[in-house]
């Protein structure tokens, strides 16, 4: 899935970058740093939210669309 791996990759530059800006501790970039770190959260939401629609188009029987989608609530929300 080429989706998957566009998120992916924004997520591991941003963290990167991240981190680099944040221990080079240059108070000239520090917008810098946020803007990493919003660009890190759209990727990481973007992620999270793609199993849903995959979830939902690979179900067998469409009559469990809705059974599919709260058991991914509950998985998110509560991890083992």
């Amino acid at each position: 899935m080429p989706v998957c791996l566009v998120f992916g990759l924004l997520i591991t530059l941003t963290s990167a970058f991240t981190v680099w800006y944040a221990l080079a501790r240059d108070s000239r970039r520090a917008h810098l740093q946020l803007s990493f770190s919003v660009l890190m959260g759209a990727g990481s939401g973007m992620t999270m939210q793609l199993g849903y629609a995959v979830a939902s188009l690979k179900v067998p029987d469409k009559d469990d669309v809705f059974g599919l989608i709260g058991m991914q609530d509950v998985a998110q929300k509560r991890p083992i």
